[in-house]
């Protein structure tokens, strides 16, 4: 009878102590592994990256306008640095430039640039340009989702589904309203960088994991698209390509941010009488998995396996008290 009350003890207690062990293990494999903690939204820069220096003259060889607004001739499309941050309720870009100037009083705080960025976030879009001023084509294999382009006067965000030529042509550039401005974003300049601050539900689909085009060119109120014309010849007004014989295809892209180590000057001068150049896009890495930080992790499993040892002995302790029976 003895034996049996011992062996009926010594089972239920190694049973529980075993069972003990086992739900251990399970929870922190489970939190090394990721699991079982829901996301963090981290705040803060999702993706920040450097262009090269001194290569704002599109394919290479465009001459800048002689107009004294353009002195020094160099540096006022040069792109020099792209950042991303995402918070709670907003994302803020930031665009690094060589030097920014402000001749003409521009809303915005700047004159020169004309920014665009095209995003791919999701399945379906559109893989042609918005509009063709800008002079080059994108990647078939991303098509984009979102298109936003700011000058000194406007920013504005256009989707696929948007007709092109609703504002084809918009002389009025201090016009406060336009069907694609983008509301409640602030745009501050700071020296040589421009600050975007843009509310987050603008976008459906989250920027981490997305791939985007980022280019620079010349703002022009008359211009195809608001892009500066290149010609043969030097002027006041245009850019110069006298090194190229056909210019029906020339990029107005002065500036590619292309932080890769194929330069840009090959990617922009492969075009001709028949073909533009194509451009292809750079990625933003994706959000981590859902979980708790690497040393979050560490931390509470740490924790555990001490909680779990001191549960451990515990038992131990009771079933050697039972071979004392």
């Amino acid at each position: 009878m003895q034996q049996k009350r011992y062996l009926r003890a010594f089972s239920w207690k190694g049973f529980l102590a075993g069972a003990l062990l086992a739900s251990l293990f399970l929870l922190t494999a489970g939190v090394f592994a990721g699991g079982g903690v829901s996301a963090v939204d981290e705040n803060g820069i999702i993706y920040q990256e450097t262009d090269p220096a001194g290569d704002d003259h599109g394919p290479g060889g465009y001459i800048y306008p002689r107009h004294e607004v353009f002195a020094p001739g160099s540096g006022l499309f040069d792109i020099r640095e792209f950042t991303i941050e995402k918070y709670e309720e907003e994302y803020i870009f930031t665009f690094k430039f060589k030097e920014l100037k402000d001749p003409w009083q521009g809303l915005k705080g700047f004159s020169h640039p004309l920014i665009h960025i095209y995003f791919d976030t999701s399945e379906g879009g559109q893989s042609e340009l918005f509009r063709p001023g800008a002079g080059v084509e994108l990647c078939e294999d991303h098509p984009w989702n979102y298109h936003l382009r700011l000058s000194g006067w406007w920013l504005r965000k256009m989707v696929p589904e948007d007709d092109p030529h609703e504002l084809i042509r918009d002389l009025d550039i201090d016009a406060e309203t336009s069907p694609w401005d983008v509301e409640k974003a602030e745009v501050s300049v700071d020296e040589n960088l421009i600050e975007v601050e843009l509310p987050r539900h603008i976008f459906t689909d989250p920027l981490q994991g997305a791939d985007f085009h980022l280019f620079v060119g010349s703002f022009d109120p008359f211009g195809d698209d608001y892009f500066r014309p290149v010609e043969e010849d030097e002027s006041n007004w245009s850019f110069a390509a006298p090194d190229r014989d056909n210019l029906d295809n020339a990029p107005r892209v002065i500036d590619w941010f292309h932080p890769r180590e194929e330069k840009q000057e090959e990617i922009l001068a492969d075009f001709d009488g028949d073909e533009k150049a194509r451009l292809t896009p750079i990625s933003i890495p994706p959000a981590e998995e859902p979980g708790l930080s690497s040393g979050m992790r560490l931390i509470y499993s740490l924790v555990n396996l001490f909680i779990g040892g001191v549960i451990i002995l515990v038992m131990v302790l009771m079933i050697r008290g039972v071979f004392m029976i």
